[in-house]
């Protein structure tokens, strides 16, 4: 096993853990660095979960790991804990992440954000209910309703060829797309569109975005 050997004015590089690999030993090993302080450089000893978040962090931030550390020591105001002041940072860091990712991950948010393409796009829930609609699709209805003789939706009727059940489930958690005819019907006339289905959020999903993709 080659030994990594820590040099003065050098960052030791946090090894990538493939997805999957690595377990409680690997990062909860302690591992020693020389990092900069208010008081000049210093020893800490840190799990490698937390070297690694660190790291994370820093290049999120655009800066090198031991700027960050020296902005949170010094924003401490003190490096008597320093080990204790990292890893409340490294912590606090990844919940408010976290935090950020849930609320992303909420229809409220995600599905304004997803219909922002300049396409007709329209999003329904488990329950077959047409919960939202963009701009591009309202105008795109209208033209639809031109063409099927009468310009009031009372009697429009909006139905996918294929079961709302089956194409949750065919999309599930895989973060893939797939085709679906939309009937747009009025009476005895109808119009039908292709559109292509994304499940949102994609784990766990509870609604569909649909994209027209023939105009």
């Amino acid at each position: 096993m080659s030994k990594i050997v820590h040099m003065a004015g050098l960052e030791a590089p946090d090894q990538l853990v493939p997805a999957g690999e690595g377990g409680a030993h690997d990062y909860a090993t302690p591992e020693f660095r020389a990092v900069p302080t208010a008081s000049g450089r210093r020893g800490i000893r840190l799990e490698r979960a937390f070297w690694r978040a660190l790291s994370t962090i820093a290049d999120r931030m655009g800066i090198k790991r031991s700027q960050l550390i020296s902005d949170v020591l010094s924003e401490a105001g003190s490096d008597d804990n320093a080990t204790s002041v990292l890893r409340s940072y490294a912590v606090h860091q990844v919940e408010t992440e976290l935090s950020t990712v849930r609320q992303q991950a909420e229809l409220a948010f995600a599905l304004p954000m997803m219909q922002q393409a300049p396409v007709p796009s329209f999003a329904i829930d488990r329950d077959k209910r047409l919960v939202r609609v963009n701009a591009e699709f309202n105008q795109f209805l209208r033209g639809v309703l031109v063409q099927l003789g009468n310009p009031d939706r009372g009697n429009l009727a909006f139905n996918l060829e294929r079961p709302v059940a089956d194409i949750f489930e065919e999309l599930g958690t895989s973060g893939q797309s797939c085709e679906c005819i939309v009937n747009i019907t009025m009476g005895t006339r109808f119009r039908q569109i292709r559109s292509r289905m994304v499940a949102v959020p994609p784990h766990a999903p509870t609604a569909l975005v649909g994209y027209v993709i023939n105009l």
